[in-house]
């Protein structure tokens, strides 16, 4: 095997060496007219011309980490640690006070330089009166973040999929409206809280009023598994 070196002046070289084993043709590699710019890499086109390039992707914020699964109590494995989810297993009536949404908490840690948590949750709510209408609230540990507030409406036999995000961002200042906040460095517990506008605009979540059971046939008021997940954006 051939060797190329290159010494300098203090005694010690560099080596370029040709490849272990014999190649199945001559290579020839033909060098840039010049120097590339700033963090640029070479690369080939495929005949042995190379040429300085920049990287396709040159943002520093990466999706760190990421799951989105149905509550049926299976725990999720992140960077952090183990993260509880909740088991589901029925569907629920509005009252008009507030109470937590099954399926909706989860206590998280992002990896180290995440600056935003992006918070996802997916269920489903149906008709149980002529005008329903459900209010939905994120917290935050005990803080109420209520400018990710929102609502849902469903006149009689209405039912929709409803999927839900906030994004929880990591700054230099706090702002508990939107859940900002200028750290995250131990477990937060993030959950929806519910509840009806009246008696007289009630509604169920985790619920279909007519769909498919296990077997494949329409029945009514059936059972519908909610899902949760978590995205942490930041620099790697």
């Amino acid at each position: 095997m051939s060797n190329l070196n290159f010494l300098h002046s203090g005694g010690n070289k560099v080596t370029l060496s040709a490849p272990d084993s014999n190649p199945s043709s001559d290579v020839n590699l033909k060098l840039p007219q010049a120097d590339g710019s700033n963090g640029q890499f070479l690369k080939t086109n495929g005949s042995g011309a190379l040429s300085f390039a920049s990287a396709g992707n040159t943002n520093n914020m990466q999706v760190l980490e990421e799951f989105f699964v149905p509550c049926n109590g299976t725990a999720v494995t992140m960077a952090q640690g183990s993260v509880s989810i909740q088991n589901v297993t029925a569907q629920l009536q509005a009252t008009d006070s507030l109470v937590d949404v099954p399926g909706s908490t989860i206590s998280y840690q992002p990896p180290s330089n995440t600056k935003i948590v992006i918070y996802s949750f997916s269920f489903q709510y149906r008709y149980d009166s002529s005008a329903t209408i459900l209010g939905f609230q994120p917290f935050l540990d005990s803080t109420r973040v209520y400018n990710g507030s929102f609502s849902v409406r469903a006149q009689t036999y209405s039912m929709m999929k409803v999927h839900y995000q906030h994004g929880f961002r990591i700054e230099s200042s706090a702002d508990n409206s939107v859940g900002q906040v200028t750290s995250w460095n131990s477990a937060k517990t993030i959950k929806l809280q519910f509840r009806r506008w009246s008696g007289s605009y009630s509604g169920y979540i985790h619920s279909m009023g007519e769909g498919l059971n296990d077997s494949g046939s329409f029945i009514n008021n059936v059972f519908a598994m909610p899902s949760v997940g978590i995205k942490a954006i930041g620099s790697i």
